[in-house]
Order: structure tokens, then C-alpha cells, then sequence
């Protein structure tokens, strides 16, 4: 399913796959002369929902996530990676404010990651019919 099966101490370097799926699928030639509005629907379809299962089930590193982030910064604002040139007219951070507050309505991926193991920990602690519940109705979550 695209997850890794053993993580090690170095975790960036784990997750570094989701790095190279983005970057693969923002860099193609197809995608350079498209509008803005293309760009936030690709943006949010392809570099924000690529990840969404993995950040179900693993915290990903914080420094993974603003890497992916500075991705779609770059793709945003139209400059290459592997050209380095381009401004960013606004920072990413900015671009997280809904669209309903003059904002873009990109997700901060880290904290994206954080609801979504919330939401994993309320389904184990509340789902009593759950298999984890049968097999180990003694354990308790830990915060990391």
C-alpha cells in the first residue's frame, strides 16, 4: 500500500518517498502552463491528498512535512526546483487561511497529520466493537 514496513531512526529519510512522489508528479512538463485556479485544484488533489494515508497511520517528521511544503510553495509560484529562481510573492503559511477569510485553503500538513492520528486514537479509545478493543482491553494511548 505504499507504506513502509520498518522505521528506524532516521524517519526523514523513511518518508522521503513522499518527497519524490510529489515532486514527480508537480514537475511534469504538462503541468507548467496551466492557470492558477488549475494549480490550486492540483495542488490540493495531488500534493495534499498523496499523503493522507500515510499520516493516518505514522507521524511524519516535521521536517518532511515543510519540505513537501516548500514543493508546493515552489509550484505555486511557478519557479522549478531545479532551477532555483523565482520569488515566492507570499508565504506559504499565509496561503493556509480559508477561502472564506481571503485565504487559498491549503492545508498546514503537520497539523493535517496531527488530526489525523487524533482521529485514529478516538476511534480506538471509543469503538468498543473495534479488534484492538477485543484483543488488548487494558491498553491505554500515550502522548509520544
Amino acid at each position: 500500500m505504499g507504506l513502509p514496513l520498518f522505521i528506524g531512526s532516521n524517519k526523514c529519510e523513511v518518508f522521503s518517498y513522499l518527497k519524490d512522489r510529489l515532486w514527480k508528479k508537480l514537475s511534469s512538463s504538462k503541468h507548467r502552463l496551466i492557470s492558477k485556479e488549475g494549480k490550486r485544484i492540483l495542488l490540493k488533489s495531488v500534493g495534499q491528498a498523496l499523503s493522507t494515508y500515510c499520516m493516518g497511520t505514522f507521524l511524519v517528521p516535521k521536517l518532511t512535512c515543510d519540505a513537501l511544503e516548500k514543493m508546493m510553495n515552489s509550484f505555486w509560484w511557478g519557479s522549478r526546483e531545479e532551477e532555483k529562481k523565482g520569488i515566492n510573492w507570499m508565504n506559504w503559511n499565509r496561503l493556509f487561511v480559508q477561502k472564506e477569510d481571503r485565504g487559498m485553503g491549503f492545508k498546514n500538513l503537520h497539523c493535517f497529520n496531527l488530526a489525523m492520528l487524533a482521529k485514529q486514537g478516538w476511534r480506538i479509545l471509543f469503538n468498543t466493537s473495534s479488534l484492538l478493543a477485543k484483543y488488548f482491553p487494558n491498553c491505554q494511548l500515550h502522548a509520544g
